[in-house]
């Protein structure tokens, strides 16, 4: 009997877990309704288009080899293993990421 109640205190918990997974859900989901809104908004009247998704604005090997090579030497790690943290010395991981970048584009 014990572990009958145990089993349901599990699925007790994991409903309550499906039930907040679904209100963070409707939450990203309005506030990506309303970053796209106030995009619109930012650049209505402007002269700017609207930028487009990162996966669209670098369509050659160049351009997104340059955009790592700026991340780092902004002060941020562009390795898979620290991406987007930032460094305060130099990563061999990183310098060995942009050197066969390199390769590839030369």
């Amino acid at each position: 009997m014990r572990i009958s109640r145990v089993i349901l205190e599990i699925e007790d918990k994991l409903a309550d877990l499906r039930d907040e997974l679904e209100m963070v859900k409707d939450l990203v989901r309005s506030l990506e309704e309303e970053n796209q809104k106030l995009r619109r908004e930012l650049y209505a009247g402007s002269s700017q288009a609207l930028p487009e998704p990162a996966s669209q604005t670098t369509s050659s090997p160049g351009g997104v080899h340059q955009n790592l090579q700026r991340l780092y030497q902004e002060g941020f790690h562009i390795c898979p293993y620290s991406f987007g943290r930032g460094r305060t010395e130099n990563c061999l991981f990183c310098l060995g990421f942009l050197r066969s970048g390199q390769n590839e584009t030369e």
